[in-house]
């Protein structure tokens, strides 16, 4: 009943028009199936393009921005202001907004392609990546965008609690995903208090246990993910220290001159946290840090192991890398065990068959 009042059938062009003169061409009705960054940037250009177009924006949850609202950091409010533009398109008089309306759910490709002009795709990955290893469907061995949807506030995750009964927290993945969620669990929560975190996150991390976050990524420190601005504010975070293997950086402060501006500062700020000797006030900073983070790279995570309970993860245990010389690595044939009480996997994500009539490519998830 709600869809029927929304979605109307193009007019047919009438016989004597068609006849006796050339009609005007109708205006422009066109669907964006997702209201998150890309699907208002696209709106945007297309109301400007086509000024008498009238746009539909079909949105899975009952809010839009997407990723804007429920993926950017709470401590990172300045990412947030393209909201701003956004609703200022949203305000437009040719852009409808409809909430709790998902593609393959309550409404199909097809009757889409049926009564629009055009129909724009814009929704974004629905699934995370699995590591595919023994132990990874034990409990407290998480996805990170989980974490991400409770300290943002995402509905469906308002009752979501994590295992934060243990002093070292294990992250799969070396983005920015990875840093931001270090961050929001080491982050003093006098500090989060004043973001628009959610209440749930500051309660649980109240009652914290974790003094240890330790990062791992297979490949080597030319190859992180993670910008400098990420990385920066975690060398500077308060009440923390950083830990790296200087093993792991050798060599790489020859290579420094020949990488790309953002890649150079970037590698220039992981070789002087982790060879050269700190400046006379970190070093004071990190010997009276309570808590540490770790990066460990050039290490790959082979299983997860449970506890004595036989149902929750306990350890993990990781193989050793080296560079392969192409940019790749190959292990070394060694293991190292790593306890732990909670593993974040942060990487990457994948998308679904919204639904059936959408070309889709199962084994990639595109």
């Amino acid at each position: 009943m709600f869809l029927s009042h929304i979605i109307k059938p193009l007019p047919p062009p009438s016989l004597l028009s068609r006849c006796l003169a050339t009609p005007s061409p109708p205006s422009p009705h066109i669907a964006v199936v997702g209201a998150g960054p890309a699907g208002y940037y696209a709106t945007q250009h297309i109301a400007k393009a086509l000024p008498t177009s009238t746009i539909d924006m079909y949105e899975r949850l009952p809010v839009p921005y997407g990723l804007v609202r429920y993926g950017v950091a709470p401590d990172h409010p300045e990412v947030k202001n393209c909201i701003t533009t956004f609703s200022k398109t949203a305000l437009s008089k040719n852009v409808n907004f409809i909430g709790n309306t998902a593609l393959g759910r309550e409404v199909s490709l097809d009757r889409l392609m049926s009564n629009y002009h055009a129909v724009l795709l814009t929704y974004g990955t629905e699934e995370d990546r699995l590591l595919g290893l023994e132990g990874e469907q034990l409990n407290n061995v998480l996805p990170a965008r989980d974490l991400v949807s409770l300290y943002n506030g995402l509905p469906g995750y308002e009752e979501m609690t994590v295992n934060l009964d243990t002093d070292t927290v294990m992250i799969v993945g070396v983005g920015n995903v990875a840093l931001d969620v270090a961050r929001m669990i080491l982050t003093p929560v006098d500090q989060l208090r004043q973001t628009d975190v959610t209440e749930s996150w500051l309660e649980q991390l109240v009652r914290s246990r974790v003094e240890r976050v330790v990062l791992v990524g297979r490949r080597g420190p030319l190859q992180v993910s993670f910008t400098i601005k990420e990385l920066r504010e975690l060398v500077k975070l308060e009440g923390t220290r950083p830990v790296f293997c200087k093993e792991d950086y050798d060599g790489v402060r020859d290579q420094v001159a020949k990488l790309d501006r953002p890649r150079k500062r970037l590698t220039e700020l992981l070789v002087k946290t982790a060879l050269d000797t700190p400046d006379q006030k970190s070093q004071e900073r990190w010997s009276q840090a309570r808590k540490e983070w770790e990066l460990k790279l050039f290490r790959s995570p082979l299983r997860f192991l449970a506890g004595s309970d036989g149902v929750s993860v306990n350890s993990a245990v990781l193989g050793l890398n080296r560079s392969d010389g192409k940019g790749g690595v190959e292990p070394v044939g060694r293991e190292e065990t790593l306890e732990c009480g909670l593993v974040l996997r942060s990487v990457g994500y994948k998308s679904v068959r919204a639904d059936p009539g959408l070309v889709f490519d199962e084994e990639r998830g595109v």
